[in-house]
């Protein structure tokens, strides 16, 4: 039985066997019974170095299998944490839209309740002893949209986004 794991060993000792099989096959034809015992010897001891080098390759075999399935799951995993990544950040994408339409919704709310009060100045200027506007473009709610979006332009970051208006005016005293 061979003891050798080595598969360079192993071949290397399996071809000696092999080169010394010959002569013995011939003197143990010619009947020289130390020769037959040395010849099964051989063919025993090769059979075993055949038995471990088919061995050795099962067991590079599963070597490789257990590489793959590694590689395998190691791909699996980092594909599972990339999904999480992307779920978690669409979550926090999703958030932050809720948050910029709850934003913009109180905006609106300010702006409607900005515009109702200006048209309540505009129709009180009668009632003050103003002349009536001929146009409400110049009227205080015109003045206060130009403003708002003078506001969202310059203040509000969105400086090419929002046509420019003339709306740098503070609204002091109405229209």
């Amino acid at each position: 039985m061979a003891l050798a794991i080595d598969q360079d060993t192993i071949i290397s000792r399996l071809a000696e066997l092999r080169a010394r099989r010959p002569s013995l096959a011939l003197r143990a034809a010619r009947g020289d019974d130390g020769a037959r015992r040395e010849l099964a010897a051989v063919d025993a001891d090769a059979r075993a170095y055949e038995t471990d080098l088919e061995v050795l390759a099962l067991a590079d075999q599963e070597t490789r299998r257990l590489a793959v399935a590694e590689q395998e799951a190691a791909i699996a995993e980092e594909r599972r944490r990339l999904e999480m990544a992307y779920t978690q950040a669409e979550a926090a994408r999703a958030a932050a839209y809720e948050r910029v339409e709850r934003v913009l919704d109180e905006l609106v709310a300010h702006v409607r309740a900005a515009m109702d009060a200006a048209r309540d100045l505009d129709r009180l200027g009668a009632a003050m002893g103003r002349r009536p506007m001929t146009s409400w473009a110049h009227a205080t709610a015109g003045q206060l949209a130009a403003r708002i979006v003078g506001r969202l332009g310059g203040d509000g970051g969105l400086r090419g986004l929002v046509p420019p208006v003339d709306g740098s005016r503070p609204l002091v005293g109405g229209a």
